[in-house]
């Protein structure tokens, strides 16, 4: 649902460019664009799978958080993540929604030049 989210921002944002705004988180008084705020989102997504002290944080403290290099060399995606932790939970090796973020970590594409 995020990366769906975060996808209609982007292409909303492109249409409104910087002129459109939305507070973020609501009650802040900080502003951004709906690009920013699709950006945010993948920020957040992606957060969970890179490295905090050599463990991803989707890992939380099960088997695939061991220095086992199977696991080092083969990361899991899970089937849903707690809300507060972001530690994985569900079933693992999931190639569905949640492998979604392996799209989010390849570098960004150039904008779209349709779009200029």
């Amino acid at each position: 649902m995020n990366v769906l989210l975060a996808d209609k921002l982007r292409t909303l944002g492109r249409f409104y460019g910087d002129t459109f705004t939305i507070e973020l988180p609501t009650g802040s008084g900080n502003h951004c664009t709906l690009v920013d705020a699709a950006d945010l989102i993948d920020n957040g997504l992606t957060a969970l799978f890179r490295p905090v002290d050599g463990k991803r944080p989707a890992d939380g403290d099960r088997i695939e958080a061991s220095d086992s290099p199977l696991w080092r060399e083969h990361p899991t995606f899970s089937e849903f993540f707690d809300g507060d932790t972001g530690e994985g939970l569900g079933a693992t090796h999931q190639t569905g929604w949640t492998a979604l973020v392996a799209h989010l970590l390849n570098p960004r594409l150039p904008p779209d030049p349709r779009w200029s």
